[in-house]
């Protein structure tokens, strides 16, 4: 029996769900059955007595792509944020069901972080909805939520953050979680990414349902113009239109100095850094984090910056298509991290989960 170990999944991207032979293009999961497998995998049979932690390392659902009454509302309030959760728990039985079971075997915690997608967990109310969901009760200790910070430290020098800090289209202003003056009741005090993500890419999903699965974006963009025109073009078009409505005349009105406004704008169109470059940063400046893991970037990853020193990629549940001569092609490729500890030292690994009948494949570096 395997005594202690943490599972760390990110981006499922779970949506209002997908009825009956239909397809809902604003929810990219489909891999309910097959993530329901992973979690009883590490909670039944020789894991029934361990100790583990799964660590949901953000955008375990996509609220972002939840409608409410037919449309996309971009003034999130916490009753707004509480019925998209409903929505999408009610979308996911499957999953909801295996993390429920999870939870009621011995010695098992979640703990959520939360990403971009799914910032309305910062809500009380959307936080006890969860919680009880998953337990029958609005507060249970063995469901956690990390909304405090970015990240999630363990004190054996493992740091698990989303990775959405880094991108500043996504980035929270952790003094300003919410928006209060002059409103009636608060509202989620959005980036700029997730505007741009229910005013421009929504809309446009319907027609294009790839659309934000495509890797790089620029690169899709110069593809669509030779292969896809009139629509490429509209959401050029759609995008800088957006743009100079929310940000261009906010510098403006501010008077901000030429320098800053393009500062603002090299920022704007940075989609997905290199967040290993970030990952390298904290382990060679810290003495004592030994092991960071992220998501947000969608691509699973293992990299060694020296000894006893590793950066992990968790990727993501749904599919992507890589137009890089690397990987190029359309992929799904279900990746989580197992976390075990040797006398103290964590010892990570990645693997892609392949389903009951085949539990995993280690990918390597």
């Amino acid at each position: 029996m395997v005594n202690r170990l943490k599972l760390v999944v990110s981006d499922l991207h779970m949506g209002a769900g997908h009825a009956p032979g239909q397809v809902n293009p604003h929810d990219d999961f489909f891999l309910d059955e097959r993530f329901a497998e992973l979690v009883t995998h590490y909670s039944t049979g020789e894991y029934l007595e361990s100790d583990i932690e799964m660590i949901v390392n953000g955008d375990f659902f996509d609220l972002l792509k939840v409608p409410v009454d037919g449309g996309f509302p971009d003034e999130i309030t916490e009753s707004v944020s509480m019925n998209k959760l409903k929505v999408a728990m009610d979308g996911h039985p499957v999953v909801m069901d295996a993390v429920r079971a999870f939870l009621a075997r011995p010695y098992k915690t979640v703990t959520f972080i939360p990403g971009n997608h799914d910032m309305d967990l910062y809500f009380s109310g959307v936080r006890h909805l969860l919680c009880a969901a998953l337990t029958g009760a609005a507060s249970d200790t063995r469901v956690r939520f990390i909304i405090d910070s970015d990240r999630y430290e363990l004190p054996e020098g493992v740091e698990i953050l989303h990775g959405h800090q880094y991108e500043p289209i996504h980035s929270f202003n952790y003094e300003e979680i919410t928006l209060t003056k002059g409103l009636p009741e608060p509202v989620l005090n959005l980036p700029w990414g997730s505007f741009f993500v229910i005013n421009v890419v929504n809309p446009l999903k319907a027609e294009r349902p790839y659309l934000d699965q495509v890797r790089p974006f620029y690169q899709f963009l110069i593809f669509g113009l030779l292969t896809d025109f009139r629509f490429t073009l509209r959401l050029m078009f759609r995008s800088f239109y957006y743009f100079i409505k929310t940000r261009l005349f906010k510098v403006l009105n501010r008077k901000t100095y030429f320098k800053k406004f393009m500062k603002l704008l090299r920022e704007d169109l940075v989609f997905f850094p290199d967040l290993e470059r970030f990952a390298e940063r904290t382990l060679k400046t810290s003495f004592h984090t030994r092991l960071v893991i992220m998501g947000h970037a969608h691509y699973p990853m293992v990299r060694s910056f020296g000894p006893e020193k590793f950066y992990i990629n968790t990727g993501t549940w749904t599919r992507m298509i890589s137009l890089t001569i690397g990987n190029m092609g359309s992929s799904v490729k279900p990746a989580y991290a197992i976390i075990e500890f040797q006398e103290g030292v964590p010892r990570a690994r990645l693997y892609h989960w392949m389903g009951a009948h085949r539990p995993y494949e280690q990918i390597d570096l």
